[in-house]
């Protein structure tokens, strides 16, 4: 019989958000595969993030000036998450100088330095790669500039404030789900286009999705994943390979680590005549397109994450540390599965289409 799966929040989000009324509390992912949950990173004993006295006029504060050395700001889904940025800097009355990384780790290096000659009074990170920014923020530390990192997880050996983001590692494991919740208990052969080699986006989901498969002995078998740096044209490069490699029977479904992704890998198996794999997608992201597109039966389902709400939360807990307040050191969105079953109960995260 077909184990139906349940799939629910999976992380939790500690940073009050000022005028949202929103409540902290701590989390599981339920799944009726096996007798175990996931369980999250518990974060219930938050702190008050903003209190009161924080969220006075910047007539009686110091207005502060943040820099913001942004991995890339082309994609939708960080175009998002930089208005969320910058929204919510103007809403705190403080400056904020947002430059554009390019996928490129050594710009966004120079954009450090040079944030640090400016002496900013903190500085935003969403790191192109884990590991490379290392020695950049360890010289913010140096020079006493405080630093945040959103999104995208910063390697050893740097001290930063607080990271504010989703935790990719179960999102990995919530795209594991999702795809034995599509094929049932038959399983499959299935490929993974992700996202940039070295991120931490990459590094977690890759690792959350094997493991999930392993440790719930799950009928699904990785045969072939690649770096497709969340680019349309590389992921329909590398599903068009694939197809060829592993003709109709042999391959089952195709995983993202995007959502446009998702929608560029469907039309590589429309245009190859696969039709057998359209709506056999799982992506990651949820804007206003994939929710069309799950609605339209072309990709089955995605993990939903907000990019402005990550921005704004970065955000409050700038304001929070600039001015004495505690701080948690990690602090993580809610994620959830989407299916074509409640698609209608949770609209895109973001308008794409407009």
């Amino acid at each position: 019989m077909k184990k139906p799966l349940r799939i629910l929040f999976a992380a939790t989000m500690v940073l009050g958000l000022i005028g949202c009324n929103s409540s902290s509390s701590s989390t599981t992912v339920e799944t009726t595969t096996t007798s175990t949950s996931i369980e999250t990173k518990s974060t219930s004993a938050a702190t008050e993030a903003v209190t009161e006295a924080a969220a006075e006029t910047s007539a009686e504060k110091k207005k502060f000036s943040i820099g913001m050395a942004q991995a890339e700001i082309d994609s939708p889904f960080f175009a998002q998450l930089v208005q969320g940025v910058k929204d919510r800097c103007k809403y705190y009355g403080m400056d904020v100088d947002v430059q554009n990384g390019e996928k490129d780790p050594a710009k966004q290096i120079g954009h450090i330095q040079t944030f640090i000659a400016q002496k900013k009074d903190l500085i935003i990170v969403v790191c192109e790669q884990k590991d490379t920014l290392v020695a950049a923020v360890q010289e913010c530390n140096k020079e006493g500039i405080p630093v945040i990192t959103i999104n995208r997880v910063l390697g050893d050996g740097a001290d930063i404030v607080t990271f504010v983001g989703c935790d990719d590692y179960i999102g990995g494991q919530l795209q594991a789900q999702l795809v034995y919740q599509m094929l049932g208990e038959e399983g499959g052969n299935i490929i993974i286009a992700e996202t940039t080699l070295g991120s931490s986006a990459q590094q977690q989901r890759h690792d959350g999705l094997i493991d999930y498969i392993a440790e719930n002995n799950l009928p699904i078998k990785v045969v072939e994943w690649q770096g497709c740096d969340s680019d349309n044209a590389k992921v329909m490069t590398f599903v068009e390979n694939c197809l060829t490699r592993f003709p109709e029977g042999e391959l089952n479904a195709i995983v993202t680590h995007d959502s446009a992704n998702a929608i560029a890998a469907a039309e590589a198996c429309k245009a190859a005549g696969r039709e057998e794999l359209v709506n056999k997608i799982i992506g990651f992201d949820y804007p206003k397109s994939l929710q069309n597109a799950i609605k339209e039966g072309y990709v089955w389902g995605t993990v939903s994450q907000s990019p402005y709400l990550e921005g704004e939360l970065g955000v409050d807990a700038a304001w929070a540390y600039l001015n004495g307040e505690a701080v948690n050191p990690e602090m993580y969105i809610e994620l959830m599965g989407i299916t074509p079953e409640n698609t209608d109960q949770y609209p895109g995260d973001w308008d794409d289409l407009n």
